[in-house]
């Protein structure tokens, strides 16, 4: 059975598919590559809820297009017109990051709340940082690229949701 068909079957996650055709001893890049294309990101779920886990993949792809989006906002808008719009636009995209953030530290096994603590570190740093503190934010930045991006999620299920991963596939009935 093909990925693409095997993975479009029915709600059936990346890491699922991935380990299916692992199992039957498929070229695994040809078998990421497939499974990668067709994983499905449900964009507000994404931004708008702070429950359950999230991949690596959907976590870098959200946070990228968070900062693009707040990227070209500050290009597009200046003075008057951003201190008016900025109390809608910011708190908007903050909501956004959190949720995003508290999703991939659910996958790690920690709080939500450390979103907070990442996204003040951002919030002190953009678009430069100048003092000591911001030095402080720096690290946290740090911390949380390396945590959050390179780190793999938990193996199993944690207090925050079902695992990503499945070591075996599913029975078929």
């Amino acid at each position: 059975m093909a990925v693409s068909a095997w993975a479009k079957s029915g709600p059936r996650d990346f890491a699922l598919a991935f380990c299916h055709d692992a199992h039957l001893n498929r070229n695994p890049l040809h078998t990421f590559r497939n499974a990668l294309v067709n994983a499905k990101i449900d964009w507000g779920n994404l931004f708008f809820s702070a429950t359950g886990r999230i991949r690596q993949l959907h976590f870098l792809i959200g946070a990228a297009v968070l900062l693009l989006l707040l990227c070209l906002y500050e290009s597009a808008v200046k003075g008057a017109l951003q201190f008016v719009t900025g109390w809608i636009v910011y708190p908007i995209l903050f909501l956004m990051g959190a949720c995003v953030l508290s999703k991939r530290l659910h996958d790690r096994g920690r709080s939500g709340w450390w979103s907070a603590v990442i996204l003040l570190a951002i919030v002190m740093v953009w678009p430069a940082p100048t003092g000591f503190f911001d030095f402080l934010a720096v690290l946290v930045l740090a911390w949380a690229v390396v945590d959050l991006g390179v780190m793999p999620g938990e193996r199993g299920d944690n207090r925050y949701g079902r695992t990503l991963f499945r070591l075996k596939p599913r029975e078929q009935a």
